[in-house]
């Protein structure tokens, strides 16, 4: 035993000398070996991947905040009418108020308030002129739908163009603007799903390269939308875009480095995605006061995606699909974007020698006939698809506490974020303010990171911290009526910053509990369930004025309590030789996953299968 590998006889006799070859662990090629003494973890190649990740993923999601803004509206009335309070200079209100039920008349329902009109000769502009100073004349009136439509006036802190306005989504039809963010909501989940698929089946280089396609395809229908049918299809097919090609890139960033670098590369596209992106939105909504324009210039970050034929594909999924050459070849490529210069004769042989190392030993078989060597038994290999990952016992668990994990993680970040937003003031400075909490979660995220081999300990301590700030937070708002709302605003934004961070240690510390050959199926299909949790998140904030001011933070502290649970039950990781493969048995044997363990001594863990 030496330096942790393993030196084998056989070796001598199928390779040649040296008989020990430090990149192969246990009959295993140590990938973390490779990119540690020969690739490089932490250079230009690395980086530029996470720069590409940054720039090409647009921030489709925050932008319903400026083109959703909900504006005042009353009746649009006939068209001599509306010269005649043109002529008269009667404000917005004026208006409102003297034709229907208005704010000021305590029996409206806010929501229906502009959705009618008096039924009335409107025509009549004698009448109307004697109207105007005898408004009583119609309170006791019967009311009737608008039958021309509607007129719409943004305030002073909103955003003066949207959807809403153009597409008449108000009164009976207001139901449809909180769909369409719970389709785009959806369409995360299938992204998230099949992303993760995808990638797992095909590779995440042309994963990311056909939902490019299909997101810049979105973008330009969203802009072109006739209606709100088409404007909310589109917008799902780029959320599904979206998230299924940041699985896709999020899982190749951690497979090209070693485990102490990934909170680093984790952190500069969470600043980017979080706070530049977002902030960039702020800014152009300012600039840019039609939704249209506003929309096309927010997508297109997307044009960049066409760098995604530059970047490589994973050699771990690369070495988990018996692509050997190619797995050699990427690392060349690596070694080479690394250094900038070409690569010594010496580092060639070492290329060469491996790549013969690995084939004339057939380290890696075909999924369907590759057989592990155990103390007691010969264990069969099967190739896995989407759908085993049920049938596996041990996998299945893990996928349900993750997406649990998920789910509380994704209701409490939106449920807080919505619920946050209590300022009175414009929503530009809104959003700026969201946009910068990420900073603060992402430099806990990091240090935590750096300074932790264990994923799941930070985590679970960011959890509980939560539950305490929350919990506060509702107490003081039910036995206290002073100062609640600053209270509050306080509670729910420090749980932001410490729920960002949880977000960046969740997407590193679930994707290290699978197989690099399911790596990306299993985190998409956990995190595409965690966005179940953005349905119920408005809901809960609707108990903000059913029960309390505070009792939507209590539900978010005991949401987070289930999550402690599920952690406590989860393995914890290190990130350090990451598992490759998922090993089937032959006939009446149990299942393991093989890997190398730090000190180069091979593990078969027993995993329960049904």
């Amino acid at each position: 035993m030496q330096n942790g590998h393993e030196s084998r006889d056989y070796r001598n006799d199928i390779v040649g000398n040296p008989a020990y070859h430090p990149w192969i662990s246990n009959d295993v090629l140590d990938v973390d070996w490779i990119l540690t003494n020969i690739v490089g973890s932490f250079g230009f190649w690395q980086w530029s991947l996470a720069v590409i990740t940054i720039l090409s993923v647009p921030p489709s999601a925050t932008l319903p905040v400026f083109t959703n803004s909900e504006p005042l509206h009353r009746c649009q009335m006939e068209p001599e009418v509306e010269n005649y309070f043109f002529k008269q200079n009667l404000s917005f209100y004026q208006i409102a108020e003297l034709i229907g039920p208005w704010f000021s008349d305590n029996k409206s329902n806010p929501i229906h308030i502009g959705c009618q009109r008096y039924v009335a000769n409107w025509t009549d502009l004698g009448w109307l002129a004697l109207l105007h100073n005898n408004t009583y004349l119609l309170k006791n009136r019967r009311l009737e739908p608008c039958p021309f439509g509607f007129v719409h006036h943004h305030m002073v802190h909103q955003y003066p163009d949207g959807v809403v306005a153009e597409f008449g989504t108000v009164c009976e039809n207001h139901w449809l603007t909180p769909l369409s963010t719970s389709l785009y909501i959806l369409g995360m989940l299938f992204g998230l799903i099949s992303g993760g698929w995808m990638s797992d089946t095909w590779g995440r280089k042309p994963t990311a390269l056909i939902y490019a396609v299909v997101e810049v395809s979105a973008a330009i229908a969203i802009t072109l939308a006739p209606n709100y049918t088409i404007y909310t299809l589109a917008r799902v097919f780029v959320a599904c875009a979206i998230t299924g090609k940041l699985i896709a890139l999020t899982v190749l960033q951690m497979e090209i480095t070693l485990a102490k670098y990934r909170a680093y590369f984790s952190a500069a596209t969470s600043i980017g995605h979080n706070f530049f992106n977002r902030s960039l939105v702020a800014l152009l909504a300012y600039y840019i006061t039609k939704w249209r324009w506003l929309n096309m210039a927010v997508m297109c970050p997307a044009l960049f995606s066409v760098l995604y034929f530059w970047i490589p594909e994973s050699p771990r999924w690369l070495y988990s699909q018996n692509r050997v050459e190619d797995t050699v070849r990427v690392f060349r490529t690596g070694y080479v974007r690394n250094r900038w210069t070409k690569i010594p004769r010496e580092v060639e042989n070492q290329f060469k020698t491996m790549l013969n190392a690995i084939n004339l030993k057939n380290l890696v078989i075909n999924s369907s006939e590759a057989y592990v060597n155990s103390a007691s038994k010969q264990v069969k290999k099967r190739s896995f698809t989407f759908f085993q990952l049920f049938r596996v016992t041990h996998l299945l668990k893990t996928t349900v506490l993750c997406g649990t994990l998920f789910t509380g993680n994704v209701m409490c970040y939106f449920g807080l974020l919505f619920y946050a937003r209590v300022i009175n003031l414009s929503i530009y400075l809104i959003a700026f303010i969201n946009a910068l909490t990420a900073i603060p979660g992402t430099i806990i995220f990091t240090v935590l990171y750096r300074h932790f081999r264990s994923r799941k300990q930070p985590l679970m301590g960011l959890y509980a911290i939560v539950v305490v700030v929350l919990h506060s937070g509702a107490i003081f708002s039910i036995f206290s009526s002073q100062a609640v709302n600053i209270v509050l605003a306080a509670c729910a934004n420090i749980s932001l910053i410490l729920l960002g961070a949880s977000f960046s240690m969740l997407y590193i510390y679930v994707s290290e509990l699978y197989p690099s050959e399911i790596r990306t199926n299993g985190l998409g299909f956990s995190a595409g369930l965690g966005r179940i949790g953005g349905f119920f998140c408005t809901f809960i904030n609707h108990l903000h004025r059913v029960v309390s001011d505070g009792f939507p933070l209590f539900i978010y502290g005991l949401v987070l309590i289930v999550s402690l649970f599920a952690l406590c039950i989860l393995p914890d990781t290190t990130g350090d030789n990451l598992l490759d493969f998922v090993t089937f048995p032959a006939a009446n044997s149990t299942p393991v996953t093989v890997s190398p363990d730090q000190h180069g001594e091979t593990k078969h863990r027993p995993v329960n299968a049904d």
